[in-house]
């Protein structure tokens, strides 16, 4: 990681792109310190792969992933900021800045054009519901957390019928299995945020009820 770092310092000193190699040394890195338990790491290193994302759905998906890791890692601000950001993709696939727009964007990427019928779109509304249950514990991100709750429940209304009732179907079950007040670490959708392809983007049809099976890298 410490390597990784001196040459994303280096590439950005020197106004050069991180070369593909490293891109994918990132993501193996993720994944294996996922593996081995090492949330600090896999956030370091997820933290350097989120700017290479070039394509919408990818950005997407790295920032979903950056912010479960942020959330079990305790960050719970950073996380909150983390899913303002992807919802501003969300809006503006683009890059545009903005939040609330029609969620496929007037630009030439038009990789979430269906994110509202998808299994992303489903992990993406259960993770901020994650964060503002786990953040709901720091009293003074209380402005926060109600306004994570409120985006939550405006993306859950714009999912297909399919997604949302599967979004619905986790957070109840969730519900049964949080019972104290001050919420704790909902690990139920946590493997499930390494979205790598549009999986169910095609607009003809539903959100499985299945998860999508992580891929090998981050993002």
């Amino acid at each position: 990681m410490d390597d990784i770092d001196f040459r994303a310092y280096c590439d950005a000193r020197d106004g050069k792109a991180l070369e593909r190699r490293v891109t994918s040394q990132l993501g193996s890195l993720v994944h294996e310190f996922e593996q081995l338990g090492n949330t600090f790491q896999a956030l370091r290193a997820q933290r350097l792969y989120v700017p290479l994302q070039t394509r919408a759905w990818d950005r997407v998906s790295a920032l979903l992933r950056l912010a479960r890791l942020e959330r079990e890692e305790g960050r719970f601000g950073a996380a909150i900021r983390t899913l303002a950001s992807l919802r501003d993709t969300l809006a503006e696939p683009d890059g545009g800045a903005g939040v609330g727009g029609g969620g496929s964007g007037s630009g030439s990427d038009k990789s979430l054009g269906h994110w509202q019928r998808t299994n992303l779109g489903a992990y993406i509304v259960e993770e901020h519901y994650a964060v503002a249950r786990t953040a709901a514990t720091d009293t003074a991100l209380a402005d926060e957390v109600r306004a994570v709750t409120a985006a939550a429940g405006e993306l859950l209304a714009r999912l297909s019928g399919t997604a949302r009732a599967n979004v619905e179907r986790h957070l109840a079950g969730t519900a049964d299995t949080h019972t104290d007040t001050h919420g704790t670490t909902d690990t139920h959708a946590d493997s499930r945020t390494d979205m790598h392809t549009d999986t169910g983007a095609n607009p003809d049809t539903g959100v499985s009820t299945e998860p999508t099976p992580p891929q090998p890298s981050a993002g």
